[in-house]
């Protein structure tokens, strides 16, 4: 699945590209993204029914950063996400969310 997605948050607008694929092999998932400076990630996608899921580990300012987002497929055509990090597990903060649509 390939998304390209432009969203609004507090740190202005970004046009984003995010692929998704499954590996038949080992029945596995993964997200691959380019954000607007190109910069590629990848990391394991964790499947549970409608709920898709991903972490990724950052360093910011010389702190290690733990950043999960959470997809939601349950309704046709509507993805409804979430993204939160946190610095010590416990504490987690809310950076962006949104509800993408697909276009025909």
């Amino acid at each position: 699945m390939i998304c390209d997605q432009i969203f609004k948050g507090p740190a202005g607008t970004h046009n984003d590209l995010t692929v998704y694929t499954y590996n038949p092999a080992d029945k596995s998932y993964k997200f691959c993204g380019f954000d607007r400076a190109g910069t590629p990630s990848s990391n394991p996608v964790v499947v549970e029914g409608s709920i898709w899921s991903y972490d990724r580990d950052q360093e910011t300012d010389g702190k290690k950063i733990h950043i999960k987002t959470i997809n939601d497929f349950s309704k046709p055509g509507v993805v409804t996400w979430n993204t939160k990090f946190t610095a010590d597990g416990v504490h987690w903060t809310l950076m962006n969310e949104g509800v993408d649509v697909k276009e025909k």
